[in-house]
């Protein structure tokens, strides 16, 4: 069962396994949401596979922790400030998705025009380059996916 949108998950399953021969590695997920709803590692994690998982809205952490009990969650915005200031969409459904570090009177409007609210708070900021020393992750011989809302990058 895919958890994304448009089956991202499942495609990135079988390239590692059919492609690249590889049945297990570790993933980062940045923007990890809640851990399930649109995930693009929880297919993996399910198939073997572990990781990080970053999501900087403190809205989030408890459910995350509570989807993902296995994987290692660190509330981080990806940025090369130590600490910045992230815009957490409170509302019905998934509206929480649109929470991000940009702004614009655009997506304030967006928001509000469907239901939500905006609230502003300080988060840790992180570079993914640290972040991955932390946490060893450059083993040349691993396989990585990147799921950054937004854009899959694999290396």
């Amino acid at each position: 069962m895919s958890y994304c949108q448009f089956q991202e998950d499942i495609f990135a399953h079988n390239f590692l396994t059919n492609v690249l021969k590889k049945s297990t590695g570790y993933f980062v997920d940045v923007g990890a949401n809640d851990g399930k709803t649109g995930s693009n590692s929880l297919y993996l994690e399910e198939n073997g596979w572990s990781g990080v998982l970053v999501e900087p809205n403190p809205n989030l952490q408890t459910e995350l922790k509570m989807n993902r009990p296995q994987g290692l969650i660190k509330q981080y915005a990806i940025t090369e400030e130590a600490a910045i200031e992230f815009n957490c969409v409170r509302g019905e459904g998934n509206l929480h998705g649109l929470s991000r570090i940009d702004s614009s009177e655009e997506f304030s409007q967006h928001v509000k025009k469907h239901g939500g609210e905006i609230e502003k708070v300080q988060v840790p900021g992180i570079r993914l380059t640290q972040l991955l020393e932390i946490f060893k992750l450059l083993i040349k011989s691993t396989f990585y996916q990147l799921m950054w809302r937004g854009a899959n990058l694999m290396f």
